[in-house]
């Protein structure tokens, strides 16, 4: 079922008649942070708000369900350009209160979604949740195409010999990948507010990006590597990772993570030089909304970096 029925909505809408739903003010950022920390170990702040809904260069919106004076739920999206020149809304910070679940309040923010779809000219909706939220948006009739595995490398099995040819990197295929220009960059990176990036370059045009962190968990310091960009990026894929992990062990990082999908040309390239694949796994789900991009179902025609989720 590609969305539920009128009928169904209705129902839904008369089992929760109380329940009243608007989009985000300014004025919404302490609600939204204190469902937000209910559910992950990891904080975010008043500031994270604000830059992803209100200061955002990319068109973005949050819609959220009210009962009484509770935020019982909240349903990000944001407007992106994929390299195929398709139009997709990137489903963010997805949230349903305790209180509040198993009374179907996510398909009254997912009608709101479809609104906005149609208002701003959406082909694809896509989302890359925990286990949690892709079980959720596979109610919604969204499809889980694929799994992103985490990959990491320590310093002491780290490969620094580059291990391709150019020729062996030129992809079979166009990738559909979100197109992230210097503004999205400025953005993503340089003015995000719970994580510092640095931009590595292995030429004027031809860059990494990346972040450290501490794990408490672990005890341990990790390098990200989370996107790489240029004209001619892919055909210097192991130089600027081999730059980025050299400069991030360097700085006393004990791990290295990154993403790669194994049907890209990248994938055999990070596990020759030391990465493996990790539990740590997003779900990539996907809802079309018109028929005849049916071909992105298909996971193969997907790049996908760390930068593409909010988390990192």
């Amino acid at each position: 079922m590609e969305y539920c029925s009128q009928q169904f909505l209705e129902y839904v809408r008369k089992l929760n008649s109380t329940v009243a739903i608007r989009t985000a003010t300014a004025d919404d950022a302490a609600l939204f942070v204190s469902l937000f920390n209910a559910h992950y170990q990891r904080k975010k702040n008043n500031q994270y708000f604000y830059w992803q809904f209100f200061d955002s260069t990319i068109a973005s919106k949050l819609f959220m369900a009210f009962m009484g004076g509770d935020l019982a739920a909240c349903y990000g999206i944001k407007n992106v350009r994929l390299s195929s020149g398709i139009r997709a809304g990137l489903a963010v910070d997805f949230l349903v209160g305790k209180a509040y679940r198993k009374r179907g309040i996510p398909y009254l923010l997912e009608n709101e979604i479809r609104k906005f779809a149609t208002d701003t000219g959406l082909s694809v909706l896509m989302a890359l949740p925990n286990k949690f939220g892709c079980a959720a948006f596979k109610k919604m009739g969204w499809r889980h195409i694929g799994t992103v595995k985490t990959l990491v490398a320590s310093a002491s099995h780290l490969n620094l010999l580059p291990p391709e040819t150019a020729e062996a990197l030129r992809p079979a295929q166009s990738f559909n990948y979100v197109v992230r220009d210097e503004a999205i960059r400025q953005y993503r990176f340089d003015q995000n507010p719970i994580y510092h990036y640095k931009r590595i370059a292995l030429a004027p045009n031809v860059f990494a990006m990346v972040k450290k962190f501490w794990d408490p968990m672990l005890n341990k310091n990790f390098g990200d590597i989370v996107d790489f960009d240029g004209p001619s990026a892919i055909m210097h894929f192991s130089q600027i990772f081999l730059k980025a992990s050299e400069i991030l062990l360097q700085e006393n990082c004990e791990h290295i993570t990154t993403w790669a999908l194994p049907h890209t040309p990248v994938y055999p390239i990070l596990t020759a030089l030391g990465f493996h694949e990790t539990p740590q796994e997003r779900y990539f789900c996907v809802k079309i909304l018109e028929d005849k991009y049916n071909f992105l179902y298909d996971f193969s025609n997907w790049r996908l970096a760390q930068a593409d989720s909010e988390i990192y």
